[in-house]
């Protein structure tokens, strides 16, 4: 099933590339200073080649996938900028 905001890309994919659109929203308001622009642009590339080409290359394995996953959800709660 593809998602219907990015096509082509799945429903998890779609997912991913979402959040990674919010954080990079937040990181200049955070540091007050910057712009998002580009890392927003830029997200779907970035979880296309992670995803469909780099992942399998790199050899890590689910349990290592899940591990970052817990690990980068746990910094985007304690660090995320509060209106």
């Amino acid at each position: 099933m593809s998602d219907l905001l990015y096509p082509g890309a799945s429903k998890l994919e779609g997912r991913t590339i979402r959040e990674i659109v919010a954080v990079a929203m937040d990181a200049p308001a955070k540091a007050k200073s910057g712009h998002s622009g580009t890392a927003m642009a830029l997200a779907p590339l970035g979880v296309m080649l992670w995803a469909r080409i780099l992942r399998g290359a790199t050899g890590i394995d689910s349990s290592s996938v899940a591990v970052m996953r817990q690990s980068c959800s746990t910094h985007w709660r304690t660090n995320s900028v509060t209106p």
